[in-house]
């Protein structure tokens, strides 16, 4: 009897296993299925930024950069850097006093334009988080010379992080900056177009 009463226990046990194992392997199912009906294609668009600087109301320099994404709902990312590497002399060997240095140690930093664009669609509309880091060496400020007797560049640079919500195909300006150094006016104009397939 004792022993019959234990075999019942043990099927009731695995059978309520078993019910318990597929009800979360069908709800594991449905909610794969809804993340799956949530994601939308991504799809090709056309990036074009206009960088624009303006004195005294007349614009001396613009440049435009363009780069093509694949851009859904799930987050896609773009970087653009163009420019030039600068040497800095960092350390300096010599054997005698008041001698120039035998030889020079130098570290590189990145001067020029880096965009870096993350994006994804929400609705009719495009979220972007983007950092847009432009400088520029300014002319005659590396001085004469050699190794760490020779002056160190001067590195100007407007760096901005913004999350700019944008309307496809609506060019949109997402940022408008004084410089305090040259009394001049920097905008950028962002606009964002579908292509078609």
């Amino acid at each position: 009897m004792k022993q019959a009463l234990c075999v019942a226990v043990m099927i009731l046990a695995a059978m309520s296993l078993h019910a318990q194992q597929s009800s979360e392997t069908k709800q594991n199912a449905n909610s794969n299925a809804n993340e799956i009906k949530d994601q939308k294609a991504a799809e090709p668009y056309r990036f074009v930024l206009v960088v624009r600087e303006t004195k005294e109301g007349k614009v001396i320099n613009s440049r435009s950069y363009s780069w093509m994404e694949q851009v859904g709902n799930q987050k896609s990312e773009s970087t653009i850097k163009v420019g030039d590497r600068v040497p800095i002399a960092v350390a300096a060997i010599n054997t005698e006093k008041n001698v120039a240095p035998l030889s020079t140690q130098y570290q590189y930093i990145d001067v020029g334009t880096n965009i870096r664009c993350t994006a994804h669609i929400e609705g009719e509309e495009i979220s972007l988080d983007m950092r847009i880091d432009l400088s520029s060496v300014l002319e005659g400020q590396t001085g004469t010379g050699s190794g760490l007797y020779n002056l160190p560049p001067v590195v100007t640079q407007t760096l901005s992080d913004i999350q700019p919500v944008l309307h496809i195909g609506k060019p949109t300006t997402i940022f408008s900056l004084d410089d305090p150094m040259s009394k001049g006016h920097l905008e950028g104009e962002l606009t964002v177009t579908k292509l078609k397939e």
